[in-house]
């Protein structure tokens, strides 16, 4: 299933954010904060992911996996950092960062799940994938609760950035697994995959013209009048062709 590697990384990272977010609020409460300071921090979060979505748009459809592992990774570093903000101006530029990571997950997110997913036959492999996120968020709830009596809620923070790391990391793995083979390698491509990479090697070589085999039967003729013009015109000396197959 082409959606397994973005279910197992989004469900690590589901578990990374339910294990803190419930038990977020106790932390601003420990720096002596009030619930209105809360809710202005979170309002932070919320309108900086919304800005991040507009501004990344244009982005997210080359960039897609990239996006998602800088976005487990940029929350990696907010979960590190977490523990030793000690004013509250401190924790509202850690919400601006969190925000970003926030819209580049969750439109990369989405986009994957469209590029994985066939129309008429999306349903099932959604269902899947919400399956496992929601099952992984109330474990890490659960798992969180009894931690954070136990030790303290740095650990919490600690632990989230080890598990955002983790998601990170499993997304560059499955992109370095679909990466295209290298040049030397070009000989295990399909043949219409061949022609296209020479096509593409054209544009830095102006003197040859890359065409496909099924083409080549057209050429003759127009090298043929070209060739054949009258002397009193300039001759126009054709491209040399190489053939792919």
């Amino acid at each position: 299933m082409k959606l397994r590697w973005l279910i197992r990384s989004q469900s690590i990272a589901t578990l990374a954010a339910g294990m803190i977010y419930p038990y977020y609020l106790l932390f601003l409460k420990n720096l002596g904060n009030s619930y209105s300071k809360y809710g202005l921090a979170f309002a932070v979060f919320t309108i900086s992911s919304a800005a991040a979505a507009h501004w990344l748009a244009p982005f997210v459809d080359r960039h897609g996996r990239l996006l998602l592992a800088l976005s487990s990774f940029g929350m990696t570093a907010a979960m590190l950092l977490f523990p030793w903000a000690g004013a509250y101006i401190w924790v509202l530029g850690l919400q601006l960062l969190m925000g970003l990571c926030a819209a580049m997950q969750k439109m990369s997110e989405r986009l994957l799940l469209a590029d994985h997913t066939e129309p008429g036959a999306r349903g099932r492999l959604l269902g899947s994938y919400q399956f496992w996120t929601s099952v992984s968020s109330g474990f890490a709830v659960v798992f969180g609760g009894y931690l954070i009596d136990w030790l303290t809620i740095d650990v919490l923070f600690y632990l989230s950035a080890l598990l955002y790391a983790l998601s990170g990391w499993a997304v560059l793995r499955a992109a370095r697994q679909t990466a295209p083979p290298p040049a030397g390698r070009a000989h295990l491509l399909p043949a219409t995959r061949r022609c296209r990479s020479k096509a593409a090697g054209a544009r830095s070589r102006p003197d040859r013209v890359y065409i496909p085999r099924y083409h080549i039967y057209t050429m003759p003729p127009i090298i043929a009048a070209h060739s054949n013009a009258p002397s009193t015109t300039p001759t126009i000396s054709p491209l040399p062709i190489t053939e792919c197959s």
